[in-house]
């Protein structure tokens, strides 16, 4: 009798939250009276609840470049809807060869039904596919645009796009430096970055945007 009372006891202290009232009795698995089936469901039930709250904590925050993932990986179906922030990088000081974003990824991130927040670190111009993607997803709050490069082909943006957006940081610097030089088409941009901030503006309650980004039409967003 000890060893199965030690392990219900463990499980109540893993996540006394997750378990019913019944389940606070140690000798609740292995009353005689209780059958073998009643056992087993109530294990089960527990050891569900317990996965999921793991769940929750293990796959909160992903990265593309996660050690030991390969290039263009897509994370399983099966976790998507514990996924609450996505870091999306072409390169890292642990992967400094270029890595392809791949557009299955670009797919699944509207998808993720808890997907509030992205980060972005990329060297190259944002794909469009990308841009629309992330203007897709239903509940996403959040938006970060680092080491931004927008003169690239920016798809249509309407006043739907970006849903429930709230805050948003597009900038020029790198994670560790500022860019010295940024060879961009610096017309191409400006427009892109307006068309972006015309298509939120009414959403926005914060907006935080590097300087060199900001064109003289800027003032006339409402």
């Amino acid at each position: 009798m000890s060893q199965p009372i030690s392990w219900t006891l463990f499980l109540i202290s893993f996540s006394p939250s997750l378990l019913k009232k019944q389940l606070y009795d140690p000798h609740y698995f292995w009353d005689e009276k209780c059958s073998r089936g009643a056992r087993l469901l109530a294990l089960s039930t527990t050891y569900r609840c317990i996965r999921e709250r793991a769940n929750l904590r293990i796959f909160r925050e992903v990265s593309n470049l996660t050690k030991g993932a390969p290039d263009s990986a897509v994370w399983p179906e099966a976790i998507w809807p514990f996924i609450v922030q996505v870091t999306l990088q072409d390169s890292s000081a642990r992967h400094p060869n270029p890595v392809t974003l791949s557009t299955d990824l670009f797919v699944a991130l509207p998808r993720m039904s808890s997907l509030n927040k992205v980060v972005l670190r990329l060297n190259i111009l944002i794909p469009s596919q990308l841009i629309l993607a992330l203007s897709s997803v239903p509940q996403l709050s959040s938006l970060e645009i680092l080491q931004a490069r927008l003169d690239g082909p920016l798809p249509p943006l309407t006043l739907g796009s970006f849903p429930s957006l709230d805050t948003l940081l597009i900038c020029v610097w790198k994670f560790i430096a500022v860019i010295p030089v940024r060879d961009v088409v610096r017309d191409v941009e400006f427009d892109n970055v307006i068309a972006l901030l015309q298509s939120i503006s009414g959403k926005l309650s914060t907006l935080s945007i590097s300087g060199d980004l900001l064109s003289p039409e800027f003032l006339q967003i409402h």
